[in-house]
């Protein structure tokens, strides 16, 4: 569940960024997941949890839409594509993590609706609905993956 706590940051502010959004024009950002720091933070991480050094090779962004009133608050589109190089054996491992990820109120509540292929999110490929309040999960529907590092560490080794 690491992408969901990032971006419940970068929901967090954005909607500090919201000033005067017209409910027809939402504003828009966009995160490139090109970037050598992203990148470094990621082979750190995953290296960490490997426990042997890996590259990564991350490509592709997210482009944030924040609402200002009504259901929806935010939709994050992700097209994510990255290659995981083990460095002592050459083995890699591609990840694709793409699809939309939608913040939403129901009556008081605020839930996010995890969609597509989320490999670093939820680790399922399909719906997974969080209530933000609680961190419980009160939907599932699709093929659960399982959390992405272990598959990584997994082709890796």
């Amino acid at each position: 569940m690491r992408r969901i706590t990032v971006w419940c940051l970068v929901f967090a502010c954005a909607l500090g960024l919201v000033s005067t959004a017209s409910a027809a024009r939402p504003e828009v950002f966009h995160f490139s997941f090109d970037d050598p720091a992203i990148e470094a933070d990621e082979a750190a991480f995953v290296s960490g949890e490997c426990g042997f050094p890996v590259t990564v090779d991350l490509q592709g962004k997210v482009v944030v839409h924040v609402f200002e009133g009504g259901r929806a608050l935010e939709i994050d589109s992700y097209n994510i594509r990255g290659l995981y190089t083990n460095q002592a054996n050459g083995k890699s491992w591609r990840l694709i993590d793409s699809g939309p990820d939608i913040f939403y109120v129901d009556g008081a509540k605020v839930f996010i609706a995890i969609t597509g292929r989320s490999t670093t999110g939820s680790g399922v490929i399909g719906r997974v609905v969080i209530d933000l309040a609680t961190d419980e999960v009160v939907f599932v529907a699709g093929n659960d993956r399982g959390f992405y590092v272990d598959a990584i560490c997994a082709a890796l080794a």
